[in-house]
């Protein structure tokens, strides 16, 4: 599968999400590949319900809030560690 998009820049933008077949050596396909191809092949295996999203929001929207707010400090820690403390 081929998708041929027509940016407003200089000319044609093609998108390759054809599956490599594993006999030729080719590379895995990326993870947007794969879900680009699910969703615009009518799938949904990487795909979230609208009531899934809609719990989504309902838990992060206040998370969200109050970060914006600077109500909740945000805790840094050194990238590989255990997290903070």
């Amino acid at each position: 599968m081929a998708v041929h998009l027509r940016p407003t820049g200089d000319g044609p933008l093609w998108l390759d999400l054809d599956r490599p077949d594993d006999s030729d050596g080719a590379a895995e396909p990326t993870a947007y590949q794969c879900i680009l191809a699910d969703v615009l092949g009518g799938g949904s295996a990487y795909a979230v319900s609208a009531d899934e999203a809609e719990l989504a929001w309902q838990v992060f929207t206040p998370v969200l809030q109050e970060w914006a707010d600077d109500t909740v400090a945000m805790q840094s820690y050194p990238a590989g560690s255990a997290g903070p403390r």
